[in-house]
């Protein structure tokens, strides 16, 4: 394909994307594209040939970005891991920019009245170039014009971009998805799968474990702070004393009985 028949392929997309995405009419896009075809040979020579200054690595894409912007379009592709050469990356930051430090290219380019006024206008406020061309400019404008007039709904379909976001119709109750079962798990009769079952006694035992020694450093403290008079030799404080150093071996015990019972009873076929 040469390179005109390429640009008129995508000339019809790009400019209904464009569309839908900026408050612009067919003249407006085709203005663009202009712009766009002229800089990059339709759309086909995305590297700039010959650099105008000596020594610099000159544009790249569809508009030819050049120093800092081409810098920050790399950067871009380079995060979101697009390649730079590719329909997607090139129609992602012409959007961004678009959106953000060039919004003004667009009030600019609805301003202008006919065709190839929006050619020029595009150009002083997006393209900013230092060799103009309007001529060259203004036959791929003409070329776009063309090729959206003669496309079909199909072809001004984008290939390359996702589909945009539908909402639900008013009135729609989205209700949370609830997952079937896989088959594989086993349920109690208490509505508890054999993990949760297992960890009741466990988390049990953890618990008595907790309080009695959290208890039992209290009343030590206390012992030891003289903030319980004689409390060595209090007959209340010894029995208190006696059920901690009785009761923490037994929720050990406990615990590891627990486990152990719960682990047999849900253990799977060992073979």
């Amino acid at each position: 394909m040469t390179s005109e028949q390429i640009f008129r392929s995508k000339a019809p997309w790009i400019m209904a994307t464009l569309m839908q995405d900026f408050p612009i009419g067919v003249d407006d896009a085709a203005a663009i594209l202009g712009n766009l075809g002229h800089e990059s040979g339709g759309l086909t020579k995305l590297q700039e040939i010959s650099p105008t200054a000596a020594g610099s690595r000159g544009g790249y894409g569809w508009p030819q970005w050049t120093g800092p912007r081409r810098r920050a379009y790399e950067a871009y592709c380079a995060r979101n891991r697009l390649d730079p050469a590719s329909d997607r990356a090139n129609y992602a930051y012409l959007f961004l920019e678009l959106k953000g430090p060039e919004r003004k290219a667009i009030a600019k380019l609805v301003a202008a009245d006919g065709l190839d006024r929006k050619v020029e206008a595009f150009e002083l406020a997006f393209e900013r170039a230092g060799a103009k061309h309007y001529p060259s400019r203004k036959h791929w404008a003409r070329i776009a014009r063309e090729a959206w007039n003669a496309s079909t709904a199909e072809q001004r379909q984008a290939p390359h971009l996702p589909a945009p976001a539908t909402l639900p119709e008013a009135g729609t109750v989205l209700e949370p998805e609830i997952l079937p079962p896989t088959g594989n798990e086993i349920v109690t009769t208490d509505g508890l799968t054999p993990i949760e079952q297992m960890n009741k006694p466990v988390q049990g035992a953890i618990a008595g474990m907790a309080t009695t020694t959290v208890t039992g450093a209290i009343l030590f403290l206390a012992a030891s702070a003289g903030w319980l008079p004689d409390a060595w030799e209090s007959p209340e404080a010894l029995v208190a004393l006696a059920l901690v150093a009785t009761n923490l071996p037994t929720q050990i015990t406990n615990f590891i009985a627990s486990y152990w019972a719960c682990d047999k009873r849900f253990a799977g076929p060992t073979s």
